[in-house]
């Protein structure tokens, strides 16, 4: 299982999430390629990589707390209208 969320390499502001990104991307590159070892190794056999989007938890802002970020409660009009654009 990898994350969709790994796939832009920041969190937003500039802010990136290196690790997250690092191995999110190796199980989804692990998963590509034992696809097609099993495809000539092994037919009889199927591969596949789940890659949920995002999911209701407090991971967003528990982040923001630890990086001294504006709570969403506390955004300007502004930041409000460009998380809605991104």
């Amino acid at each position: 299982m990898s994350s969709a969320n790994a796939i832009p390499p920041e969190l937003g502001r500039h802010v990136p999430h290196t690790a997250y990104s690092t191995v999110e991307f190796a199980v989804r590159g692990f998963t590509e390629a034992l696809i097609h070892d099993i495809r000539y190794n092994a037919p009889h056999l199927n591969v596949s990589v789940v890659t949920p989007g995002h999911t209701g938890t407090g991971i967003i802002s528990n982040s923001q707390r630890v990086l001294d970020q504006n709570q969403p409660a506390d955004w300007t009009e502004q930041e409000i209208g460009n998380t809605r654009t991104r």
